[in-house]
């Protein structure tokens, strides 16, 4: 009964299925690219070896210098944007190098060791209409480190009114040391729906996949509520950025990928 259930979870990704030999369509070591600084910018350097920036991960791809963000959602499960792990422009799954949590430009002996590619996962939805709400990637991994400690996340409920409070993203953007250095901003939570979530944090090119978190404070870490996966800008100044708000159907899924071997 039990695998019976994972299986049907399971059909709501798509698998990879075989390595390939195409970049992804991540974002591009160039600024302003997918993502936007919206007035001053706020972004910080983090440290990347103390938790919860060593569970946010710089993705690499075979062929070229782009880059995308993610996080653990356990030991062996990345999860990102769906961009990043399906090209949308050639329609086939993207060849990921390497996969560094909290990496600190260290490719030679990174503090936190490196991960190599299982399985890549993103959602038919995304595949078939690149529709925003479902552009979800889940990575399957084999990491050299198996004591990072992954975060939590829900999604918001119903009931209250969340309009206002402060969300973080970190992630690797290309125009702060061309992403070899994680960076995270804070800002406020504009809007959000069941399916999105738009906020005033800054962010750039590379920051896709990013975890959008809340502060849960007195000690407890961060509780993730979304994917970072776009922006948007008025006469070249950015105006909001936009994620995936992690809804039941996709925690569902993501845990499917995560009982995968």
């Amino acid at each position: 009964m039990r695998n019976n259930y994972f299986n049907t979870l399971i059909m709501a990704f798509l698998s990879g299925g075989f390595t390939l030999t195409l970049p992804a369509n991540a974002d591009p070591l160039t600024e302003g690219a997918y993502e936007a600084v919206i007035g001053l910018d706020s972004r910080y350097a983090v440290n990347p070896y103390a938790y919860p920036y060593n569970a946010v991960a710089r993705i690499t791809y075979v062929g070229n210098e782009n880059v995308c963000s993610g996080w653990l959602s356990n030991a062996n499960t990345l999860v990102t944007a769906g961009h990043c792990v399906w090209d949308t422009r050639l329609k086939t799954f993207a060849t990921i190098d390497k996969v560094y949590p909290g990496y600190d430009g260290n490719r030679n002996t990174p503090p936190n060791g490196t991960c190599n590619v299982k399985e890549r996962y993103a959602h038919q939805e995304f595949i078939k209409s690149e529709n925003p709400a479902f552009d979800v990637g889940v990575i399957k991994l084999d990491c050299s480190n198996q004591n990072l400690q992954p975060l939590p996340y829900a999604n918001l409920p119903e009931g209250i009114d969340f309009k206002g409070v402060s969300v973080t993203v970190s992630g690797y953007p290309g125009d702060k040391s061309s992403a070899e250095w994680q960076w995270a901003g804070q800002g406020k939570l504009l809007d959000y729906t069941p399916s999105l979530l738009s906020y005033d944090t800054d962010t750039n090119g590379g920051m896709s996949g990013s975890p959008i978190w809340l502060e849960a404070g007195d000690g407890k870490p961060p509780l993730v509520i979304g994917i970072h996966t776009t922006g948007y800008s008025s006469n070249g100044i950015g105006t909001k950025n936009e994620g995936v708000h992690l809804t039941e159907s996709l925690m569902a899924s993501i845990k499917a990928v995560e009982a995968q071997p």
